[in-house]
């Protein structure tokens, strides 16, 4: 077996000719050739499946789609429904902790008499969480994988927290003994009940909202916050060691900020590091794009991203999560898995479902090959909400206030993702408007392709086969722009794979059906990090960067991919960069004049 590296070093990247106008942006060429190597197979970081329930989910609880819906004579309850038609399941809940439900109404968890500050433990044991949502979740599918939170809004009895007029009038926890054990509680019942027990828990919905945690304001709320977080992993920790806790559930973690100064990683996120990776089981965030349509006049999420920082498809994202795994690897020596439990656009206004589902679709394409980074991903799409029934961010939704519920377009992206499995495969793209990824399911090949940029792509498809191996059908579908709604084209034939048209910000999915189910070795890919993050270069300036591979005993050294992110306010309208390795300068370094707009 082969082992690849995705980080090779030590390395000297130099910042060159820091001098502004000094060249045009250069015209991007409308086509990109992806490179698809059928020849051998990936294990990235040990992962060598493509694992569904890692990739996709919806939100809301699951099991909390009961409500019956008829499609063309079909009459089916909500989860079921999502679940046939994108293989695919509601898969982020949440708890609180100050009421609960009791012959149909709201009642106020009570003060244990014998322990101020703790809830009674006779109502907790009774009434905490709602383990019959996963008992139906069970049924649905028991390897989902699901998230449970914490729910904010101060959902907090009174008793349990610091007066309000100390935090800005938001019930938060003062009792994390007393919290910690009501959190326990709540899997304790679904274990109790045969449950589909979540795979995480994340302490509090959007932690670094103020409205959730009080202390959101203080000089010292991030230090309150990791403190918030480790009582809960402690005893998590010991009563229920296979659920991994999860923070801060970041709802805003744009950490170079407007002036990209970086100051909130330094005061914030890169303290919580500190704090509370080792006590945390994976560290989680909300990544939101706007509608930059609405809010800016920009037709596309490219041009956007010239003028706001609310864009995480073009690249934020991977820095980002580069940035806070280095960080930790520095602080900690491993490394910690990511949960990503909600991730869209704001503001969209509900009109085009598109101008959601094409950021969705780049973020998700993005990490796709992160299997040993990201832990799950669950898109912010709700299965459908019987408090609101005419909501439009929904599977279903309603027109008659409840009574009836019909699919919206988002059942389009169910369609489209619903086939998508397999064994990793090296893909590459020689256009960074293209993202490209690829799998193998026995005789059949998947390649994924995403067209990030503001303008059509045309993809030309090359592949590297076995012997004896040959491509017998080819067929595409695809999600796209259809006017001012959410187009789907299923599963037709491609004539020839030298001319995809790939529409402005679509994804689609190529499938290949070879004559045979070929045999390939396993190539084994492994992280290696920094040995610094975050460095001020200055103009003309040579800085260097170690980073220490070890060796393997057992495997030969064949290869490795290079992650490296720059960062200047504004954008490079010039293309600075020089990488040296060991003395060897790179060739061929991706052009980043596009940056500037």
């Amino acid at each position: 077996m082969k082992r690849v590296l995705c980080l090779a070093g030590p390395l000297l990247l130099a910042v060159a000719g820091l001098t502004e106008g000094l060249s045009a942006r250069a015209e991007q060429t409308p086509h990109a050739t992806v490179d698809v190597d059928l020849t051998r197979r990936r294990a990235i970081g040990g992962h060598s499946v493509f694992d569904r329930h890692t990739w996709f989910g919806v939100y809301l609880s699951p099991g909390f789609g009961t409500t019956l819906v008829t499609i063309d004579g079909q009459r089916k309850n909500v989860d079921t429904w999502i679940r046939d038609e994108g293989a695919m399941l509601p898969s982020r809940g949440t708890v609180g902790f100050r009421k609960y439900w009791k012959n149909g109404g709201y009642v106020l968890f009570t003060e244990d008499p014998n322990r101020p500050g703790f809830i009674n433990p006779a109502e907790l044991a009774r009434y905490v969480g709602t383990p019959d949502r996963y008992v139906r979740a069970k049924q649905l599918d028991p390897n989902h994988k699901t998230i449970l939170s914490g729910e904010g809004h101060g959902e907090f009895p009174d008793f349990m927290c610091w007066p309000k007029e100390l935090t800005h009038g938001v019930n938060t926890v003062s009792n994390h003994a007393a919290h910690a054990e009501a959190v326990i509680a709540t899997f304790r019942r679904i274990e109790q009940a045969g449950g589909l027990m979540p795979k995480w828990y994340e302490v509090l919905n959007e932690s670094t909202v103020q409205s959730n945690f009080g202390w959101h304001w203080d000089p010292d709320a991030w230090d309150k916050l990791a403190e918030f977080h480790n009582a809960v992993a402690e005893a998590m920790a010991v009563a229920h060691p296979e659920v991994k806790v999860a923070g801060p559930t970041d709802a805003w973690p744009y950490v170079d900020g407007e002036n990209g100064q970086f100051s909130a990683w330094f005061s914030q996120n890169k303290r919580f590091i500190q704090l509370s990776g080792d006590k945390l089981g994976a560290y989680s965030f909300h990544p939101y794009e706007l509608d930059f349509a609405a809010k800016y006049g920009k037709a596309t999420v490219y041009e956007a991203q010239f003028v706001t920082q609310h864009v995480w498809s073009k690249g934020r994202l991977e820095s980002f999560v580069d940035l806070w795994e280095n960080e930790h690897w520095l602080r900690w020596g491993d490394y910690k898995p990511f949960v990503i439990s909600e991730y869209g656009a704001l503001d969209w206004g509900e009109t085009n479902q598109f101008n959601y589902v094409k950021s969705c679709n780049a973020m998700l394409a993005a990490l796709m090959e992160r299997p040993d980074v990201i832990d799950k991903m669950s898109v912010f799409i709700l299965s459908y909400a019987p408090w609101n029934p005419s909501y439009r961010l929904t599977f279903f939704t309603s027109d008659d206030g409840g009574r009836t519920y019909h699919p919206t377009p988002f059942m389009n992206y169910l369609r489209f993702w619903k086939d998508l499995a397999g064994e990793y495969l090296f893909a590459s793209s020689d256009n960074y408007h293209v993202l490209s990824r690829a799998f193998l399911t026995n005789d059949v090949v998947y390649v994924l392709l995403h067209n990030n940029h503001r303008d059509e792509q045309r993809a030309e498809v090359r592949l590297s086969l076995p012997p004896d191996t040959e491509v017998q059908q080819a067929e595409l579908k695809m999600l796209f722009q259809n006017h001012q709604d959410l187009g789907f084209q299923d599963y037709a034939p491609v004539a020839s794979l030298a001319d995809i048209p790939l529409p402005p910000e679509a994804t689609a999915i190529l499938r290949l059906k070879l004559n045979h189910a070929p045999a390939l070795p396993l190539y084994f890919e492994d992280n290696y990090y920094g040995n610094k993050v975050l460095e001020n270069i200055t103009a003309n300036a040579l800085e260097e960067f170690a980073i220490n591979v070890t060796k393997p005993l057992d495997h030969a050294l064949e290869g490795g991919r290079l992650h490296f992110s720059l960062h200047k306010n504004g954008g490079f309208a010039y293309n600075p960069v020089e990488i040296r390795i060991n003395g060897f300068r790179l060739r061929n370094l991706p052009d980043i004049r596009h940056s500037a707009g």
